[in-house]
Parts: C-alpha cells; structure tokens; sequence
C-alpha cells in the first residue's frame, strides 16, 4: 500500500514531523517529501527521501594523522573505531562523513549497523527510483555555517552544528550534548530553533549569553548565512546504497562476461596494485610521522622512561614547565635571550626556533653554512660569559648544518 509523500512547506509553514520526532523544516521546490522508516507508514506515491532515527546512524569522529589521505585515511579510520567500539567491521556500515566541503580532510564516519541498514533498504525497496536517498533524519535539517539548527517533536530531538556535524536523541542527552558543545565552542552566530519547547534543551540555549535564538529562518539575524537542505554532502551518505552488495554485483558480472572482460579485469587490477602501493605509501608515511613525533617528544619533553601517551605525558610536562617558570624570576630568560641574541646578530648563523626549558635554560634551534661555523657561534656564546651546549649537530644537503645550542645563564664552557 502507498501513500502520500510529505512535501516541503515554504518558510514559516510548520513543516512535518521526522522518524525520531524531529521537525523537518523544508523549502518549496526540493521536489521531493519526507517518509520516516520504521513507523508502519506505507511508502509516498511520488519521489521521496527516506529517514532514519539519527540515534542509530550517528557521526563519530576520528583522531586522525595531519595529511594522511585516501583510502588509508579510511583504513585507518574504520579500524580505529571498530577498535573503539570493539564491534567486527563485518557487523557495521562505516562511510567517510565529507560533509561541508571537507573531501580529504574528513573527521568523522557515519555509523549504522549493517544488520539494520539491510532492513532499511528493503523496506524502501518496492518504491524503486522513487526513494531518492536513505539519511539521517537530523541530515535533513537546514544547515549553514555559523547556524546550529535545534528541531524538536514527540519526546525526540535533531540537532545540526553546522553543514559538518548533527546528531539526534532523547532530550536529556541532547541538552548534555548542546551544553558540550557550548562549552567546547565556538559558539554559533544564532540557533535555528524549532518545533514544540522541550525545557531540557531550551534551558541549555537560554543560559547562553548573548545567544541569538530564532524561530523561523526569515527570523534569524541579518548578515548570517540562510540554512538550507541537502546542499553540503549528505546524499554521499545515502545509505540506500550498499557498497558491499554493489561491489558482489560487479565481481558477478565480471565472472559471468570474464572472456570478454579480461582486459578490463587486467586494467583493474593495475589500478587496484596501484591503490595498495599508494595506500602502502600513505601508511609509511604515516608511521613516518609517529615515530619523528616520537623523536620530538623524547628529545623536548620525555627524555627518559617509556613513552605511553603522547598527548598525557606532554601536558603534564609543560605544565611542570609552566610552573617552574612562574615561579622563577620573570626577566630572567628574557634577558638570558637577549644577551644570547647579541652574539647571534654577530655570528653568521640564522635562528630557527628558541624554546625555554624548565630549569630555565633556552634551547635555540640554528643553522649555519658549515660545522666550523656553528662552533664559533657556541665559542663567541661562551665569550660572553654564557654557558652554551651544541646538544646536536646534522648536516642537510646543499652543504647546510643544523644544530641546538643549549644556552644558560652564566658557566664556564661545554
């Protein structure tokens, strides 16, 4: 049995109810309705796109390393959150979340389970062509930068931060979420608030000061950008389709015209060898990356003892730092790099970077054109009555030399 398909109202009109109750503002001329899965509802007549609870397709974020790009970027990123999760990749449909633009520089993977996303699809299966997409419901929320859009309705709630980020659940979580997220900034330019109060959340948005809240897009301040629907990325997440299934339906028709195809499969697997050397690359280099991290943070600020967790054991470094030099005098290393930058004006060596340790001594980051030079440089420190250290020393092509010169107050040489 079919029925109608809920269209987009204009501007102002109270648009329609979501899957998970939330309210789905819409603007004339999409030419397509909303119908929410799961509800017994029969499928619209005309063209429509399908909703889920955002509860069971939510975006998860991913630490992920600066430049690592294509399908290692996804390898790393599916394996880190089924870690996370400690689920089999089997078991869950994860999709790169390139929302807002991002394309390379994604954080975030669309979760679903694989079980669930079957029987999405086959309830939307006898309307063919005419399902458009498979999203979110909290996807279908206008967005735009600088506008979170909150839209309530029937004891559920659908949140957009933004064209890059969403998400949907009971009040409760979402105005624990909201308050995060408030807290964690920045802040919005204005709030999209729609639908029915829902004192949970309304509460969290009223606290905040200076907070612009409006009812209707029309409403919402001058100079911010209007929200709008389906136009940042979200149909890349239409899980209407099923890439597993799509690629068994490739390897059939492959086995079934393979005399035909052979050349075709040979520049396939060119391609896909390529894609492996290159995924191999992007991996190499990623290792590459953790392990100068590595060197970094044993040479700054780990110098002895096992390092377990980088972002750990450096804050509570720096935070030793930050101490010891409170609490010693304040024009100390001020005056320490002063006189430490009068010999380097002389000398023939060029400053990279200067970095103040905790007992107060400065480690400068030089280059020089030969070894001889970088010696003078540590020589004419001690001429002026300053303790200087070459802690290291390496030669980089065209001849140039870098080094770090340990410099203290007052000594009587290296």
């Amino acid at each position: 049995m079919e029925g109608r398909a809920t269209t987009p109202t204009a501007a102002g009109v109270p648009p329609p109810a979501g899957p998970a109750g939330a309210v789905l503002p819409a603007a004339a001329g999409e030419g397509h309705g909303w119908h929410p899965l799961g509800a017994g509802l029969p499928l619209p007549r005309g063209p429509f796109v399908a909703l889920v609870p955002g509860a069971e397709a939510p975006l998860l974020p991913v630490d992920l390393p600066a430049g690592l790009r294509g399908p290692a970027r996804e390898a790393v990123a599916r394996r880190a959150l089924c870690d996370r999760l400690d689920r089999d990749a089997a078991s869950l449909d994860l999709r790169p979340a390139r929302l807002g633009g991002a394309t390379d520089e994604w954080s975030a993977l669309l979760v679903t389970d694989r079980a669930a996303a079957g029987r999405w699809r086959a309830e939307v299966a006898p309307a063919g062509r005419r399902c458009q997409a498979i999203l979110p419901d909290y996807l279908a929320l206008p967005a735009a930068p600088g506008v979170w859009t909150v839209a309530a309705s029937a004891g559920a709630v659908a949140v957009r931060l933004g064209p890059s980020d969403g998400f949907a659940a009971e009040p409760a979580l979402v105005a624990a979420a909201l308050a995060e997220a408030f807290a964690r900034g920045p802040a919005p330019a204005a709030v999209l608030r729609l639908g029915p109060a829902e004192p949970a959340v309304d509460a969290v948005l009223t606290l905040q000061p200076g907070l612009v809240v409006a009812g209707s897009a029309a409403a919402l301040p001058a100079g911010v950008a209007p929200p709008r629907m389906l136009v940042h990325g979200e149909r890349a997440l239409d899980l209407a389709r099923d890439p597993l299934a799509e690629a068994g339906r490739l390897a059939a028709r492959l086995r079934r015209y393979a005399a035909a195809l052979v050349m075709a499969a040979a520049g396939l697997g060119a391609w896909a060898a390529a894609e492996e050397i290159a995924a191999r690359r992007d991996l190499a280099a990623a290792a590459a990356r953790q392990a100068a991290l590595a060197d970094l943070v044993r040479r700054d600020f780990v110098p002895a003892g096992p390092i377990l967790d980088v972002t750990l054991q450096v804050t509570r470094e720096l935070e030793r730092r930050r101490r010891a030099a409170a609490a010693a005098p304040a024009l100390a290393p001020l005056a320490l790099l002063r006189a430490a930058g009068g010999v380097l004006e002389a000398s023939g060596v060029v400053l990279t970077s200067a970095t103040l340790r905790g007992d107060g001594s400065i480690a400068l980051d030089v280059e020089a054109a030969a070894f001889a030079e970088l010696e003078a440089f540590a020589g004419a420190l001690l001429a002026a009555g300053l303790a200087a250290d070459v802690e290291r020393l390496s030669a980089e092509a065209g001849g140039q030399v870098n080094g770090t010169v340990a410099v203290a107050a007052g000594g009587a040489g290296r």
